[in-house]
């Protein structure tokens, strides 16, 4: 799978095994992209929300305002890929356009501190071009 390019593998159904399992995946595509910057913006607003309990509400409103609307920088966004955060996240989007109704939060089961590497390395081959594009202006900079 490795070796083959993004419009070689977009229409073949694509396998990984991950502790002796296999697993049907798709594509990671610039809409998954989007998505996991959604899903970023989304916990630092749950994080600020769950901290901010004491602020006023005029205060509340200005900063979830200025989170919501943040525009996370390409160095931002490749660095939270290589995370923890963002493998068990775009793991999560090649296998649930296969298993609809896969749970974000099942992910746990299938990436741990043992094989974190191996999965990081599969996600980001079957991130294609979309991923590598995003990694290569971070390391421009």
């Amino acid at each position: 799978m490795m070796g083959e390019s993004l419009a070689d593998v977009a229409g073949k159904g694509l396998t990984i095994n991950i502790k002796g399992k296999d697993y049907e995946i798709s594509v990671l595509t610039v809409d998954d992209l989007a998505e996991f910057e959604k899903y970023i913006k989304s916990e630092r607003l749950r994080t600020f929300l769950s901290v901010a309990k004491e602020l006023d509400s005029k205060t509340k409103a200005e900063a979830i305002a200025a989170i919501s609307s943040e525009h996370l920088p390409v160095e931002a966004l490749a660095e939270e890929m290589n995370s923890m955060t963002g493998t068990r996240f775009f793991l999560w989007r090649a296998l649930v356009k296969k298993q609809p109704g896969l749970k974000l939060e099942e992910m746990g089961k299938l990436v741990d501190l043992d094989n974190f590497r191996e999965v990081n390395t599969m996600v980001q081959g079957i991130g294609g071009k979309t991923i590598k594009n995003v990694q290569r202006e971070k390391a421009k900079k």
